[in-house]
């Protein structure tokens, strides 16, 4: 027994670094939400550079979406919004 855990030391160690960079992104992904949402941070430009338009059909995040997505996370309390 104590043979595996030696030998699987590193395969843990890198599940709990994998584990911190997805914690670390989705944090930032809730930042920029926020950011986004509460007109800290301006998208237009970037959204113009966009190649071609949306159909009718396809999928877009609404603003409303967004602020859920940041009301949700500010719930969890993983970010600090302000």
């Amino acid at each position: 027994m104590e043979s595996v855990q030696l030998q699987t030391t590193h395969l843990v160690a890198a599940a709990d670094k994998i584990d911190q960079q997805i914690k670390a992104a989705n944090e930032y992904r809730a930042r920029i939400i926020a950011d986004v949402v509460t007109g800290k941070l301006d998208v237009r430009e970037a959204a113009a550079m966009l190649p071609g338009e949306l159909d009718e059909g396809e999928a877009m995040v609404s603003i409303e979406e967004m602020a859920e997505d940041e009301e949700a996370v500010e719930e969890a309390g993983e970010v600090e919004v302000g």
